[in-house]
Formats: structure tokens, C-alpha cells, sequence
């Protein structure tokens, strides 16, 4: 449900003189201009305010999807309505410095809602507001949800509307021109001086031998040292309560700062007898606040009223505030000291501006419609993931990787300037047309430069520099987007702009000094890295373990693109691919609301849910290592999928436990064991191609499976499902048990054709 957006050009605009926020009873002002020609006996321009809400709930069911809609007006259009212009007219294309004409107008913002309006929208029940009394003018708002079951649209607009009428020569003309305009009300409430604070507790224990008076800048020993590292009960321990009595009622653009008490008190009941009775003090260096709001929605049904609600956490970044003060703050943990103000020593107030710093508000967008965006992300690499392998095999590796490396970048990097719905759609599938075939053309590459028995463990830290990435990347988002109104840009559009100029200069350096092939070791900017006896052993080590990579042609021919196509043998590992990657897919999204419902709370949960993927690290490395070292690739994709499938039953059998720590151990292996069978398995995959041709089409088959499985594995965790998730749990178990039975399938095709293809080729298949 889209919102009425600007609508100006050289037949009629609107140009506002103020910066387009208002309150109630303010006068808008500005010109109204028209830089075409026009001859006209009798002509009528007028401009109006327009303001409303409009609600969309879409209920989804097995029979389909239902539509809910609300319609409100808060003041007739007559009331604000002036006539700008009336009687003959004459503009001369291009004149005057503004461009054609200019009429200047000034429109004033009604105070109230105007009820006989507000009526003629529907009946009490389908709306929020008290249509018996006097209602205040909204905010200008905006909001959606999107969820498996259902999802919603409602925003409160105003609009300035204005009408160019034409008469003359028999006919008549309509040139019509919108203005979105954002009225905020001013807030006629007391202000508020009793937060309802709340008390909460933690006890805390550190351990260290510089607890000790005068050890506090000693140089430790070797030996004190390893007992730290190891937990010895010879280190001194101090252990203490802190409480923290935290506001449970806020009010925007209050003055007075939000009250935080924070106080430390000492347990010598519980600290070593070395450190009794001698002073602590605890340093607090970050402190996070997030504020959850909810919007409720309805609208009319046939016979009843539709509601639907969403929260939206916010985070006030009072960490930031910490930073300005030298990074900590110092609480003495004594009894005799009352609880410190963190709040009034950060200055710390809630205004309107830390609740909108959103992507969606700012582009223009909904939740839905973002989620849409991500799919033609995934749509455009899956698209062109085939044709940029076949371009790679013509133009060479460090030409088109590093030219889509730079494209990218700039599409990313101009993302930071998107508005509305149709320029972040582009966006978004011109940035997977850019991606797509990046992973499948790095593979396939790879294959160029190592034997056989090298491809998993290459393959497997190929994969783990994506892992890093993502982490690194989340890392720089943290402070990034505390960037917001510098040089007036948001937090976002920083991000977009820094990533992608980054992603840019990654991208010319790969171009200028990759090397092209083993026999020409030579960058496009002429850079050498091996000697010509070096490049002759680099080819002939790997021409001799595999004579099919003897690249004789710079095109793939249709033969072998059809020998790819119809070749059978791909479809197990597709499946096992799909099935096997879908739930590491849902992880990705949904695995710290899955450690939140264990029982602990948000910033825990993002903590812990890195715990699994660390793990992972080091199994991918494991696994690619084993897989080359042992010269089997098969085996270890069924036994990577078979933990998989161990852990997830052993997810299953725990949703109704109450013990959080084994739910989260139990998820944490998962994580870890998730997909490091996923780049043996493209090795797998390339060891039994034919010929360097129908193995870059494989490596994009096998990517484009995988961009396909990340489609499934977000619809696994279903609104309607939570808390407990039963269902989505037995689906994990369900594709887990598939992609091993797919592995099975697999392993056994080989080992059974290989009596006939030896005897035809001589060559074996690899497992």
C-alpha cells in the first residue's frame, strides 16, 4: 500500500520555503511554479491540505490471502482549500529565474481532527480514535509488520494538493502536483518527574592476583599468570551485588535525564580472606537501552474487526555517551555510598529523533517490501550465476572477478541515495546481478591453480574468509551507524557509502595485481610473481594430476553446457545442497531469538550465538584439511550432514526443557557442525567433471543450489510457530535427514558406476 509521494514537474510543482516539518496551526508556505508553455482563455490553479490514515491488514490462509482495509480523513479538503490563480493565462516556456510562473501561497494546518470528517471513515470499532470528543492532529506516521501469517501496512499522511484546471479551444486540461509534508504535534502533556524505576540485581565475582593492594601495576609471574589462565582457586576472587534500578516509564523530549542508579555492594562472605575489607571499584564501560514500541492496527471486516499489533525494539546508545567521557565510569563498591545517576552523569533523554532512525522510514519502505528486495537479491545471482561462469571461461579470472568486484562496490555504494519503493527494488537486483557468479568463478579459479587432492582444504578457507567477513562487517556496523547526522547522512547511509567504496578499492587492487593464468603469472598492470620455471611447475603439476584443465579454448561450447544440464548425476548432491543448507539458513536469522526464548536476555543472546560459529571455524578448517589429507570428499559430506542431523534431533527433543544451558550447548554444536561438508562438496563436485568448461557450469549449479536453500530457510521459524517451535524443529530434522540421504545417494551412484566408466575411459569417479 504505497503512500503518495512528490509529484513535481515542469507542467506543475510545489516548492515548500520551510524545511517541510510543521506543528498544528502552523502556516505552510511556499510557490507554486509551471515552467511549460501554455496558452489559455480561462485557467484554475488551486492548492489544498489533504490529511489521513490508511490501514492495510493482509491475513494469510490456506484458501488464500484476505485484505483488510481502513480509510480515515481528519478535516474536510474545502477547509484548507485556496484559489491560487483565476482567469486567463500565458506562460512563455523557461521565463524568469524560477522557470515559466510562480504563485506564491500560504495554507495553514488545522488544529484538530474535524469529527463529522472523521466519521464518514467508519464506526467507532474500526477506529482508535474517540469519535464523540475533540481529537488533537496526529503525527505524520508509518509502520508495517510482515510475518508468516499475515502482515500489515498503516501510515498517517499529509499531503499538499495542488490543481491546474486549463480551458480553451474546446477542451479542457488537468495538471496535477503533491508535496508530502510531516506535521509533528507538540506534546501539551506535564512532564514527567516519576519514572517508576525498578530494582534489579546481579552478582558479579572477578579474579585476579592484581586485586591484591600494590599489585595493581606489578608485572605478573609466569606462574601467576598460568593460574589465572587456568581458574586455579590460588587467584584472589572479589565478589559483589550489583543493583541497578532502571526506568520502566519514559517521555519523549523530557529534560530531565532518564535516572539509571547503579550501586556495587561488596559479598566478603564470598571473597578471598587476602582482599577482605580492602576497597574495589568497578569500572562500567558500556551501557545499552533499548525502548520497544508497539503499534496496533485494525480495520473492518465482513462481520467483525481485524487488529494486529508490532513491536520495534530501539537501542539509545548510551555506550556512545560512555566514549565521550573517557570510556568508563567508576563505581566504588562500598555500603556506604549510595547508588550512582549513570543516567544524569551521561545527560541521558529519550528524544523523538532516537526512535526514527530507521532504513525503512527513511527510504520509504515496508517491512514486506524489504523482505521482497532481498528476494530479487537472491533472484539476480541465481539469474546470472550460468551466463557469468561462461563469460569468466572467455575473459579470465582477474579481469571478470575484479570488474564485478568494483561493480558492486559501486552499486552498494549507492545504495546510501536510494528513496522509495522502485529505486531500492533496482538496487537491490542490479546488486545480485553484480554478485552473481562471484563464488562459482572463485572456485572454479582455484581449480586452475591447485591438483585435485588440494581443492577441499583451498575450498574450506575460501569459505571461512566469507565467514569473516560477515563478522567483521557486523563489527564495523556497530560503530557505523552511530554515525548518523554527520555531514547530514544516517547512520545507514554510512554504512552503504563505506562498504561499498571499500568493496571498490578491494576490487581495483584484485585487478591490478591477480595473476592471470599459471603459464602467464602476469597482473593486468604487468605485476610477475613466479619465474618462468616457476610458472612451467605450477602448470605441469597441475595438468599432470588432471590433464582436463588444459584450457585449449577460451569459450564454453554448447556441448559441454549441455552435458551439464542433462547430467543426472548433479541432482543428488542439488538435493543435499538444498536440503543441508536451508537450516543453516534459518540459524543465520533466527538463531539469537532462539537463545532469547532459552532464557537469557537480548545482549546475552548475540554474544552467545557467536560461541557456535567460532566453532565452525575451526570444524571447516578440520573438515577441508581431512577431506584432501585422507583423499575422500563423499565420506565427509555424509558424516558432516549426519552430526547435523544427530544435533537437530537432539534440538527437537529438548523444546519443552527448561535448562537453558543445555539447549544453548546443544545449539551452539549445530551451529558448529552446520555446513563444513559444504565446500568438500563442491570439491567433490568439480573432481568429476570432464573437461575446465563443464566444471565452471558446475560450480555455478552448486552455488545457485545454495542461494536456492537460503530461500527455504527463511520461512522455516514461522510467527505462528513460536515460542516453542515444534514444527519448525521436526522440518530441520526432516531436510537434515533428506540432505543425508541425498549424501548416501550420491556416494552410492559413483561407487557403482565406476566399474563401467573405468572400463570406458580408464579413469575412475572420485568419492
Amino acid at each position: 500500500m504505497p503512500r503518495t509521494g512528490t509529484v513535481s514537474n515542469g507542467l506543475l510543482g510545489i516548492r515548500l520555503d520551510g524545511p517541510g516539518t510543521y506543528s498544528p496551526g502552523d502556516v505552510v508556505c511556499g510557490v507554486l511554479f509551471r515552467q511549460s508553455h501554455v496558452v489559455a482563455i480561462n485557467a484554475r490553479l488551486t492548492i489544498s491540505l489533504q490529511g489521513r490514515s490508511k490501514v492495510k491488514i493482509t491475513r494469510s490462509t490456506q484458501n488464500g490471502n484476505h485484505y483488510y482495509r481502513s480509510r480515515f480523513s481528519f478535516f474536510d479538503n474545502s477547509a484548507t482549500l485556496q484559489t491560487v490563480f483565476d482567469g486567463p493565462l500565458h506562460i512563455e516556456a523557461g521565463r524568469g529565474s524560477s522557470g515559466g510562473a510562480a504563485w506564491p501561497f500560504a495554507v495553514t494546518i488545522p488544529l484538530s481532527v474535524d469529527r463529522r470528517v472523521l466519521v464518514r471513515g467508519g464506526s467507532q470499532k474500526e477506529s482508535f480514535s474517540p469519535l464523540d470528543e475533540d481529537v488533537p492532529l496526529p503525527d505524520s506516521f508509518y509502520g508495517g509488520k510482515s510475518g508468516f501469517s499475515g502482515e500489515f501496512d498503516a501510515f498517517i499522511e499529509y499531503i499538499l494538493l495542488a490543481e491546474l484546471n486549463v480551458s480553451g479551444q474546446g477542451s479542457t486540461s488537468t495538471h496535477v502536483a503533491t508535496q508530502p509534508v510531516i506535521i509533528r504535534a507538540p506534546r501539551p502533556c506535564p512532564l514527567v518527574d516519576d519514572f517508576v524505576p525498578k530494582l534489579r540485581w546481579m552478582d558479579w565475582c572477578a579474579r585476579s592476583h592484581r586485586l591484591v593492594p600494590g599489585m595493581h601495576d606489578a608485572k605478573l609471574s609466569f606462574s601467576q599468570k598460568t593460574q589465572q589462565a587456568l581458574g586455579s582457586k590460588k587467584v584472589p576472587s572479589f565478589t559483589c551485588r550489583v543493583q541497578v534500578e532502571m526506568p520502566t516509564l519514559l517521555q519523549l523530549e523530557n529534560p530531565v535525564s532518564v535516572p539509571v542508579l547503579i550501586r556495587a555492594l561488596p559479598s566478603w562472605g564470598r571473597t578471598s580472606e587476602i582482599i577482605q575489607n580492602v576497597p574495589q571499584n568497578i569500572k562500567l564501560v558500556s551501557l545499552t537501552i533499548d525502548i520497544v514500541a508497539c503499534t496496533e492496527v485494525c480495520a473492518a471486516g465482513t462481520f467483525l474487526v481485524h487488529n494486529d499489533t508490532a513491536n520495534q525494539s530501539t537501542n539509545i546508545c548510551a555506550g556512545a555517551s560512555i566514549l565521550a567521557l573517557g570510556g568508563e565510569i567508576v563505581i566504588p563498591c562500598r555500603d556506604d555510598i549510595p547508588a550512582l545517576d549513570v543516567g544524569n552523569i551521561l545527560g541521558l533523554q529519550v528524544s523523538s529523533n532516537a526512535l526514527t532512525d530507521f532504513f525503512l522510514d527513511d527510504v520509504g519502505i515496508t517491512q514486506n517490501q524489504y523482505n521482497v528486495g532481498q528476494q530479487l537479491l537472491s533472484a539476480g545471482i541465481i539469474i546470472l550465476e550460468i551466463p557469468s561462469n561462461v563469460i569468466l571461461y572467455r575473459v579470465g579470472p582477474s579481469l571478470w572477478i575484479g570488474g564485478q568486484i568494483v561493480a558492486w562496490g559501486l552499486i552498494a555504494t549507492f545504495q546510501a541515495f536510494q528513496k522509495g519503493l522502485p529505486a531500492y527494488l533496482i538496487t537491490r537486483l542490479l546488486l545480485g546481478f553484480g554478485e552473481a557468479g562471484f563464488i562459482p568463478a572463485s572456485l572454479f579459479t582455484m581449480t586452475r591453480w591447485y591438483k585435485r587432492s588440494e581443492t577441499s582444504k583451498r575450498f574450506s578457507i575460501f569459505f571461512l574468509g566469507n565467514m569473516l567477513a560477515s563478522a567483521l562487517s557486523g563489527l564495523a556496523a556497530f560503530g557505523i551507524l552511530r554515525m548518523r547526522g554527520i555531514a547530514g547522512l544516517a547512520g545507514w547511509q554510512w554504512l552503504f557509502l563505506l562498504e561499498g567504496i571499500f568493496t571498490v578499492l578491494v576490487g581495483s587492487v584484485f585487478l591490478a595485481t591477480f595473476p592471470k593464468t599459471t603459464s602467464n603469472p602476469e597482473s593486468l598492470l604487468r605485476f610477475r610473481y613466479f619465474s618462468e620455471r616457476e610458472s612451467m611447475i605450477l602448470t605441469e603439476r597441475v595438468l599432470r594430476d588432471d590433464p582436463s584443465k588444459a584450457q585449449a579454448r577460451r569459450n564454453i561450447s554448447w556441448k559441454e553446457l549441455r552435458a551439464v544440464l542433462i547430467n543426472w548425476r548433479l541432482i543428488p548432491h542439488i538435493g543435499l545442497t538444498i536440503t543441508g543448507i536451508a537450516p543453516s539458513s534459518a540459524f543465520s536469522s533466527y538463531a539469537p531469538t532462539l537463545v532469547t526464548g532459552f532464557g537469557f536476555d537480548r545482549l546475552q543472546s548475540n554474544a552467545l550465538v557467536s560461541v557456535g560459529y567460532w566453532i565452525h571455524l575451526f570444524v571447516l578448517l578440520f573438515w577441508g584439511w581431512a577431506a584432501d589429507k585422507f583423499r575422500v570428499r563423499g565420506l565427509w559430506v555424509s558424516l558432516g550432514l549426519l552430526l547435523l542431523l544427530v544435533f537437530n534431533i537432539g534440538n527437537l527433543s529438548l523444546i519443552e526443557s527448561n535448562d537453558e544451558i543445555r539447549r544453548f550447548i546443544v545449539l551452539a554444536a549445530t551451529i558448529g557442525v552446520s555446513w563444513p561438508w559444504h565446500p568438500v562438496n563442491g570439491a567433490w563436485l568439480s573432481l568429476n567433471t570432464k573437461t575446465a568448461g563443464e566444471r565452471s557450469i558446475t560450480m555455478a549449479i552448486h552455488i545457485m543450489a545454495a542461494n536456492s536453500a537460503g530461500l527455504v530457510g527463511k520461512q522455516i521459524f514461522r510467527e505462528e510457530d513460536a515460542p516453542v517451535y515444534r514444527r519448525a524443529w521436526t522440518q530441520i530434522v526432516a531436510l537434515a535427514a533428506a540432505a543425508v540421504g541425498f549424501s548416501l545417494l550420491a556416494n552410492l551412484q559413483y561407487y557403482l558406476g565406476n566399474g563401467r566408466k573405468f572400463s570406458r575411459t580408464g579413469l575412475p569417479y572420485q568419492y
